[in-house]
């Protein structure tokens, strides 16, 4: 009898994991659907998501759930101090040590056995760029997976993007393999962007 491989899937999320946000929601349904189909599924959140809790023991940086195995690469917990949460986003270290968290952790894995594809679930421009330039480094194909529209749309209900954005994501999603939408109107979006 002929041995199937199992495809290895990893995800880069930007949402807590395993329970937080709609968004949560569904990355636990499609990777519970990839599971079923025969994948193994890690998620790599770079991005600490919860407040500090003084007894929080509970809540592990690295655990699994439902056969998802799930890695806060930086941490789960963001510090206690605002004003260093304030500069961490600000000077843009924050995205920079995510990153390079998830990248050496990433590529462990990587090296133990190869990931097939790279979904990553943020709409984050610079975020979008580095891991989707790390895929190619690593000649796993990238997925962008989406489900509301970019930001000011969602969050000030703006009718479009300023150009200046259009033209970078346009310029980013040229690095991404493949697209998957919750929704026709948000996948002719994109698409119009860039096909």
């Amino acid at each position: 009898m002929k041995e199937t491989r199992t495809n290895k899937i990893a995800i880069v999320s930007i949402y807590p994991f395993p329970s937080g946000l709609a968004a949560t929601n569904r990355i636990l349904a499609y990777s519970k659907g990839l599971i079923e189909n025969g994948a193994k599924v890690d998620i790599f959140i770079p991005f600490p998501t919860d407040q500090y809790k003084k007894n929080a023991i509970s809540n592990k940086n690295t655990g699994i759930y439902e056969g998802i195995n799930y890695n806060y690469t930086s941490g789960r917990y963001k510090s206690k101090i605002k004003l260093f949460r304030a500069i961490s986003v600000m000077t843009g270290y924050r995205k920079i040590r995510g990153f390079l968290t998830s990248a050496k952790v990433l590529l462990h894995l990587h090296k133990e056995s190869r990931y097939e594809y790279l979904i990553i679930s943020a709409d984050d421009i610079p975020i979008l760029l580095l891991y989707s330039l790390f895929a190619r480094l690593l000649k796993i194909k990238s997925v962008f997976i989406f489900d509301e529209f970019p930001v000011p749309i969602r969050h000030k209900l703006k009718s479009k993007i300023p150009k200046w954005k259009e033209h970078a994501y346009k310029f980013v999603l040229k690095k991404i393999d493949a697209y998957v939408s919750i929704s026709k109107n948000l996948s002719e979006y994109y698409n119009k962007i860039y096909q």
